[in-house]
């Protein structure tokens, strides 16, 4: 009877390891089911054979499945890098583009909103001189829309958006502020996201976008990066469309002073009228020289290009930067350092009766100032140049800005390389940690294995006695 008890206990004994060593056998297999869909790529798969209720603590499951939640936020957060720093590049190449600034928002816009999966938005550009800001462009539902809309500085969100510089988002959104129209009907919008197109802390514009969706983080900070490449190109846009407007001024008006010269020769009984035209044209003229020599660095040359005048703002740079006393008779393409190279090529070229251009940089002190400098020829009354207009606008800050972002560019790429980095480092550091689960795990079903066998052994002895 004693015996019989002892077999009966051996043999409880022995089912119960058994059960145990399936159990064991079965976690290994889903464990190596589990990792092999990861490896594939599926951080979204669930572990096999178990629920979220009988996952235990502290177990080779659990672990596994907390280190599949940890791949899954680095492969997120590189995904939102990745998209940010595409996104910024496509729309630099965009704004790289040579278009007015109505041209560069109205595509801009466009495409921010499929970009982003917004429904609809505009892009506010501001006028200084009026001091409001002018809708140049608005989009919704794949069509752009003509709106005649306009804010004072400080009007409204989007105006206090402009004097505050700070990004507003509103999931709150007061009454009859905006409504998103589609062919279905309209409805308030869940979500508006009111950006500042700023650089170096100095408002260009607004960027207004509505949604049914809220913005996401990484998104807003997307668009606040690309704010400030907006900024910049419609600076720069400014800049030149105002350097372009009083270059056609100026030869408009030198123009009509000769065909007014060759009319006043040609017909002596219209000499008072013409004159009283010639004095009128000259006042013009005197205005438009008296902008220039305010804002711009202006300098008449001859035809070896020394000067033969300049305005005071271009003869304080000159004298700083050279510690010249006398400007009159030096070569001024020799005064400044110019990437161009052959800086005679420019007057060469000026000579034969085309313009010109070319960038230039001064030093005074340890400061660096730079600028574009147009060539334009001026003719007589036979066609022939005479002397040469050179008109130089101020671009250092321009050029500072292209370097930063050029910089950021190098930042973002280095910060990119190192996130791969150190997500790399992570896999591998939880490749190890699965690896020695996996050697614990063979190493108690080796230890179970020989458990049995010796069970086994014990029970055929039992049962041959």
């Amino acid at each position: 009877m004693l015996g019989l008890n002892k077999y009966i206990v051996k043999r409880e004994y022995l089912t119960k390891a058994e059960q145990q060593l399936k159990h064991l056998q079965a976690e290994i297999t889903s464990a190596k089911e589990y990792i092999g869909n990861i490896e594939r790529g599926d951080l979204n798969v669930s572990y096999p054979g178990l629920t979220n209720n009988e996952i235990v603590e502290d177990s080779l499951s659990a672990a596994l499945i907390s280190m599949r939640d940890q791949l899954k936020v680095i492969n997120e957060k590189e995904e939102q890098r990745k998209w940010i720093t595409e996104g910024l590049n496509n729309f630099m190449v965009l704004l790289r583009q040579h278009m007015s600034i109505e041209d560069t928002c109205t595509i801009i816009i466009s495409k921010i909103i499929k970009y982003i999966n917004a429904n609809q938005g505009g892009i506010y550009i501001a006028n200084h001189e009026k001091e409001i800001l002018e809708l140049k462009a608005f989009y919704a539902y794949d069509r752009q829309k003509f709106l005649n809309q306009n804010f004072n500085f400080g009007e409204g969100l989007v105006g206090q958006v402009f004097l505050e510089k700070e990004t507003q988002l509103l999931k709150r959104i007061p009454e009859n502020y905006i409504r998103i129209t589609s062919g279905l009907g309209d409805a308030p919008p869940s979500c508006i996201a009111i950006i500042p197109l700023k650089i170096n802390d100095e408002v260009s514009g607004i960027l207004e976008l509505a949604s049914f969706k809220d913005f996401e983080p990484y998104q807003i900070e997307f668009l606040e990066k690309l704010g400030e490449n907006i900024a910049s190109s419609v600076a720069t846009l400014k800049n030149n469309e105002q350097t372009q407007s009083l270059l056609r001024q100026s030869q408009e008006q030198a123009e009509e002073l000769r065909t007014q010269e060759e009319e006043m020769k040609q017909n002596m009984e219209e000499m008072q009228a013409t004159q009283e035209e010639l004095a009128r044209k000259e006042a013009e003229s005197k205005s438009v020289l008296e902008a220039l020599n305010k804002s711009y660095y202006v300098a008449e040359l001859d035809l070896n290009g020394k000067i033969i005048s300049t305005n005071q703002l271009l003869k304080n740079l000159l004298e700083k930067s050279n510690d010249l006393a006398n400007l009159e008779g030096a070569l001024y393409t020799t005064l400044g350092y110019s990437e161009e190279g052959d800086s005679q090529a420019i007057i060469e070229k000026v000579k034969a009766g085309t313009l010109a251009a070319r960038t230039s940089s001064y030093k005074i002190n340890e400061m660096e100032i730079w600028l574009s400098e147009t060539y334009s020829p001026i003719f007589d009354a036979h066609d022939s140049v005479r002397k040469i207009l050179m008109i130089a606008s101020d671009i250092t800050n321009e050029k500072i800005q292209r370097e930063e972002l050029e910089k950021n560019a190098i930042e973002i790429k280095e910060i990119r390389e190192k996130e791969k980095a150190r997500a790399d480092h992570s896999i591998q550091t939880q490749t190890k940690m699965m690896e020695r689960y996996m050697k614990k795990a063979k190493d108690t079903e080796t230890q179970l294995k020989a458990k049995i066998k010796e069970l086994e052994s014990q029970l055929n002895q039992i049962n041959q006695s």
